[in-house]
């Protein structure tokens, strides 16, 4: 769901998109609510939507997953806007140590100890 935009920044970085074929960077913010992502470049030719999505709303939708999962899992959090937006999302959630690649996909891991290494929250 798309928010506000974060009344404080923490954070700006670079990483690659899931296929490796471009880089991606994003920011994250915090807001009285919680913390929010988004993507704000590309270096490839894909489009994407940069609205700020609360970590919340992702972390609520990967949770519920019950095995490793692909960006289809957070595809509903994004009805009406481009469809590289959940990969460029889940690329940056890697990059931040939220998710974990396997064979079969992506796996959701704990939220407050990655992102207390990523010095998100202490």
């Amino acid at each position: 769901m798309i928010s506000a935009t974060p009344q404080t920044p923490l954070k700006k970085d670079a990483c690659e998109s899931l296929s490796g074929r471009s880089t991606l960077t994003y920011e994250v913010g915090q807001t009285k609510d919680g913390l929010m992502l988004r993507i704000t470049g590309n270096s490839g030719g894909g489009q994407f939507n940069n609205h700020w999505v609360p970590l919340a709303d992702l972390q609520q939708c990967l949770e519920a997953q019950e095995k490793p999962f692909s960006t289809r899992a957070v595809k509903p959090l994004f009805k009406g806007q481009s469809v590289n937006t959940a990969g460029f999302l889940l690329a940056a959630l890697k990059h931040l140590g939220l998710l974990e690649a396997k064979e079969e996909g992506y796996v959701w891991v704990k939220a407050s100890q990655a992102l207390e290494t990523a010095g998100l929250i202490t």
